[in-house]
């Protein structure tokens, strides 16, 4: 024997699962190249602060980044009462994420070469 939901509640449940689910992809979506960006930052600084050169490809790893996407969305979808990542978020995530670290960190990486390049103009103008 099956209960009949009255339509109004099914048509609320699904509004709010639909809520749910659009709030679940905006957060996803929207923190994933916010970790990547970090990511790459917290790199540079590391490296900074032994005394060595942003320089090269960027070091990071896809299982680095699932782990970190893993470990802070995880978190905030259980804060919001969500459910954890399923695999396709996650990877999604961590490509955004880790392709995010790259860009940032390959953009770095060719600026100061430039700016190691013009230096030596710089100089000889003067």
């Amino acid at each position: 024997m099956s209960v009949k939901v009255p339509q109004s509640e099914g048509a609320a449940s699904v509004a709010v699962a639909r809520a749910g689910s659009q709030k679940r992809r905006a957060l996803i979506s929207e923190a994933a190249p916010l970790l990547g960006a970090t990511w790459a930052r917290v790199w540079c600084e590391t490296l900074r602060l032994e005394g060595r050169h942003v320089d090269g490809g960027w070091p990071g790893t896809l299982s680095e980044s699932r782990s970190r996407v893993r470990s802070h969305l995880d978190g905030e979808l259980s804060k919001r009462g969500l459910r954890p990542l399923d695999h396709l978020e996650l990877e999604l995530a961590a490509t955004a994420a880790y392709e995010r670290a790259k860009y940032d960190w390959l953009k770095l990486v060719h600026s100061r070469r430039a700016s190691r390049r013009r230096a030596p103009a710089d100089v000889n103008e003067t």
